[in-house]
């Protein structure tokens, strides 16, 4: 979670009973500027971001949040590494990156693929 508690994410060794290493990350305020919904995405969309080890990052269609129960804070300056993905807290937002250096960057005012 960021110091400002805008954002959570959570990190996942299973996805759908696939082994596979996944992060999620939930902006409260929602993706600013908010994308255009898929015609495939017929629950909550542009929660936040998610992305595998491997691959791009994408807008998250879910059912559900990361908001619920508690996490820990990761201060800003801080780097947080698990299991191939990288993820930096600072004042203007929050940068997570995967094996293959794909990631984003996810603000309350703006968010990027990379």
């Amino acid at each position: 979670m960021t110091p400002s508690r805008n954002i959570i994410c959570r990190w996942s060794s299973e996805t759908q009973g696939q082994p596979r290493t996944y992060l999620r990350c939930d902006i409260r305020s929602g993706l600013e500027p908010r994308p255009r919904r898929p015609s495939w995405c017929d629950v909550d969309w542009a929660l936040g971001l998610s992305m595998a080890s491997v691959g791009k990052a994408s807008p998250t269609c879910a059912g559900d949040s990361v908001f619920q129960g508690w996490r820990p804070v990761l201060a800003y300056g801080t780097t947080w590494r698990k299991r191939g993905f990288t993820c930096r807290s600072q004042r203007i937002g929050l940068t997570c990156r995967n094996t293959e250096g794909h990631g984003f960057f996810l603000s309350r005012e703006r968010w990027r693929r990379f």
